[in-house]
C-alpha cells in the first residue's frame, strides 16, 4: 500500500495514526509474533523506537526487515537501526548501518545528515590522546570531508567545518609525536618520509610546522649522506628516492622553512 501525502499536515496525522496502531498492538496482543501487515508491523516497531526502548526497537527492527525485506517502509526501517544503535551508544555498529544506508540508499535525501552521523559516531570513540591510533578520527575526517565535497549546501556540512578543524589538528599532532619520537630515536629514514605527511597534514597549524620543517630538514640531510657514505644502508631500504630527489625535497624545505619564517 502506497500512500501519497499531500501536505505536512498529512504527514503528521498519518505518523500519530503509525504510532497509536503501534501502541495498540504493543498493549493489547498477547502474543508476540510480529503483524502480518508491514504497515501495521512498522507501526508497532516504531512505537518501541518513540518510546526510546531501543534494545527492543533495535530486536524488532532486525525481525521487521527479515519479514518484510521489499516493504516500502524498509529503507526508515535501516534508518532507524542506526538511530537505535546511535541512541545505545554503540557507536562502532551505528556508524557501519549509518555508512550501510549511504551505500544502498545514495540517492536518498537523509544522505547528508547519514554522513554526518558517521562522521559523529567515529569522532565519539576516537581517542583523545595524541599518542593513540587515530583510526577512528581519520575515518570521522573521511566522512566529513565527503559530505562537505557531495554537499556543500547542506546545513549538516556548515556543521563540522569546527569540528574537522579539530580532528585535523588530532591527526597532525598524532603524525608528528611519531616523527618527533623516531628523530628522538635517530631513525630519520622513518622520520623523514613520515615528515613530508606531517607537513602536508599540518599546513594550517603553524605551532607544528614550526618544529617539524626543521626536523625534516634535518633528517633528509641526514639520510642523504647514510647515501652517500654506505649504498647498502638501511635509507636505502627503508627510503628508495634517488639522491637527486632527495636533494630536491631538501631545497624544497628550505625555500618552505624561510618563507615560514617571514610569516
Amino acid at each position: 500500500m502506497k500512500i501519497i501525502y499531500t501536505n505536512n499536515l498529512s504527514i503528521k496525522i498519518s505518523s500519530l495514526l503509525l504510532y497509536f496502531i503501534g501502541l495498540f498492538f504493543i498493549c493489547g496482543c498477547q502474543e508476540k509474533q510480529m503483524p502480518n501487515d508491514p504497515t501495521v508491523a512498522f507501526a508497532v516497531v516504531k512505537a518501541y523506537y518513540d518510546d526510546k526502548d531501543y534494545e527492543e526497537a533495535l530486536k524488532k527492527l532486525e525481525e521487521f526487515k527479515a519479514r518484510f525485506p521489499y516493504s516500502s517502509y524498509s529503507v526508515q526501517a535501516d534508518l532507524l537501526i542506526a538511530e537505535s544503535e546511535y541512541a545505545l551508544t554503540h557507536y562502532d555498529e551505528a556508524a557501519i548501518s549509518y555508512s550501510n544506508f549511504a551505500k544502498f540508499h545514495p540517492n536518498h535525501e537523509k544522505v547528508p545528515y547519514v554522513l554526518y552521523m558517521v562522521g559523529n559516531c567515529y569522532w565519539k570513540i576516537s581517542p583523545q590522546v595524541k599518542d593513540r591510533d587515530q583510526t577512528y578520527t581519520q575515518k570521522a575526517v573521511s566522512a566529513w570531508q565527503e559530505l562537505r565535497e557531495k554537499y556543500p549546501d547542506s546545513s549538516y556540512a556548515k556543521q563540522v567545518i569546527s569540528s574537522l578543524d579539530e580532528a585535523n589538528l588530532k591527526l597532525a599532532q598524532n603524525l608528528d609525536f611519531i616523527t618527533a619520537f623516531y628523530y628522538r630515536k635517530k631513525n630519520y629514514s622513518a622520520c623523514a618520509y613520515r615528515s613530508l605527511e606531517l607537513i602536508e597534514k599540518a599546513r594550517n597549524f603553524p605551532e607544528i610546522l614550526k618544529d617539524a620543517i626543521p626536523r625534516a630538514i634535518y633528517s633528509f640531510e641526514k639520510v642523504l649522506k647514510e647515501k652517500k657514505s654506505n649504498p647498502e644502508g638501511d635509507s636505502n631500504i627503508y627510503l628508495t628516492m634517488s639522491e637527486d630527489k632527495i636533494e630536491y625535497i631538501i631545497e624544497k624545505l628550505k625555500n618552505y622553512h624561510a618563507t615560514f619564517n617571514k610569516q
